[in-house]
């Protein structure tokens, strides 16, 4: 299959989701696209949608997307509630996301996710064994406010921590700082908003 593409978006492990030319998702390995190939070897896709995505993230467990009316879709292993849709079962095909909200943009760690809304209010959702959703709950399966105060800009979710900037431009980081990426230097696990 020859794909002109716009964007490639890697994931941790055996995933890959590439945007064509027509803002089209098209997933690869692991739990990337819907239905899910797990282990899949070459080039061929595991599936694709005809509906165009805005932006989108993947990791080795799940991935999300946005589409262009700011609808937030999930799909993928959903263990740790990493999907946001209130449930732990494993969604094959994109499932939507807190319809009564309007996302902007999204970023997937290993089992957990955050995205940032249309007001820039910033949500996370999923694992939190090690703090990664900068609040103290062990697993939320639906999104939760992060931050209410700030207004933010960007997020970027690493493995088991995340980082993300406000509109004022300062960055806070939270979740596993074993090998240092919250960029302090205490030793383990901060469970709560860097900077705070």
């Amino acid at each position: 299959m020859r794909l002109t593409t716009r964007r490639f978006v890697p994931g941790r492990g055996r995933s890959l989701l590439v945007v064509t030319a027509t803002a089209v998702a098209v997933g690869f390995g692991g739990l990337a696209g819907p239905p899910a190939v797990a282990g899949a070897a070459g080039v061929e896709p595991a599936s694709g949608t005809d509906d165009p995505w805005a932006d989108f993230a993947t990791s080795v467990s799940s991935s999300c997307g946005i589409r262009p009316d700011h609808s937030l879709w999930c799909w993928g292993a959903n263990y740790a509630g990493q999907v946001g849709d209130g449930t732990t079962t494993l969604r094959l095909r994109p499932v939507r996301v807190r319809a009564d909200v309007d996302w902007a943009s999204v970023a997937v760690g290993s089992m957990h996710a955050c995205a940032i809304d249309t007001s820039r209010t910033l949500w996370c959702w999923g694992d939190n064994a090690l703090g990664q959703l900068g609040e103290p709950s062990r697993t939320r399966t639906t999104p939760a406010q992060i931050g209410s105060d700030l207004a933010w800009a960007g997020v970027s979710a690493g493995g088991m921590h995340t980082c993300a900037t406000t509109v004022a431009g300062s960055l806070w980081c939270w979740g596993d700082d074993r090998s240092r990426e919250l960029g302090d230097p205490a030793i383990g696990t901060v469970f709560h908003r860097a900077g705070e």
